[in-house]
């Protein structure tokens, strides 16, 4: 266990987890410093203290003084709801909200998908489970196809007037779920080739210059 701040909120937490570091980086961009418990993949995620705070037995979880929050989205609204509106979550201006929540929708029907099959085929199968797959496997490679793909049609939709997030100039929970899947997949062996894509480029670096990503990113393997 390491400590981020002196607070009641406490993030059961992977850094290889992708949902684990979009809440991490949600929750630092709302001016939240949880204290971090490292959860290993493996027995300790289906142990009954574990179990007891998350039935589904994954990661993120998060605790605050006995309440207990699981689910990635779950967790990020319950933040929102503690911090109030801001350039993260305007939920007080209808359209700029409206705008993001789209957004939203769009990466996690559209691009998730994708991101998931490639992490899961790529890193999961043969780094945790050791059940084969990996860069090359066929399934792996398939995903990635479909990625580059919706990540095309994503950037022709929101990525206009030069801005470099999806929803104006300001890092948006938007913003957070893309960059928490595709930094896994750069940080792997999988060659995720964006070169046909400059705006989803730019939107990478972009979110890299962000304090709150900076600081979940030092929780994170070079190299995956």
């Amino acid at each position: 266990r390491f400590y981020l701040g002196i607070m009641s909120l406490v993030l059961y937490y992977n850094p290889l987890s992708p949902p684990s570091r979009l809440v991490l980086s949600a929750a630092y961009a709302l001016g939240f410093d949880p204290e971090v418990e490292i959860v290993e993949f493996g027995p300790q995620l289906k142990s009954p203290e574990y179990l007891a705070k998350n039935p589904n037995g994954q990661v993120p979880t998060l605790e605050e003084e006995g309440f207990v929050v699981y689910e990635s989205h779950a967790i990020v609204m319950f933040l929102v709801a503690k911090k109030g509106p801001t350039d993260f979550w305007p939920f007080e201006q209808p359209a700029p909200c409206a705008d993001i929540d789209m957004a939203v929708e769009t990466v996690r029907s559209k691009v998730l998908p994708a991101a998931e099959q490639v992490v899961f085929n790529g890193i999961v199968r043969p780094q945790i489970l050791n059940q084969g797959g990996g860069p090359n496997d066929p399934q792996t490679q398939q995903g990635l196809s479909d990625l580059i793909r919706e990540l095309g049609s994503l950037e022709r939709r929101f990525f206009k007037g030069g801005t470099s997030f999806l929803h104006g100039n300001s890092f948006t929970y938007a913003d957070a779920i893309l960059f928490a899947w595709l930094v896994t997949i750069e940080r792997s062996s999988i060659r995720l080739d964006l070169s046909t894509l400059p705006k989803i480029r730019e939107h990478m670096h972009a979110c890299e210059q962000e304090d709150c990503v900076q600081r979940v990113l030092s929780t994170m393997p070079a190299q995956i």
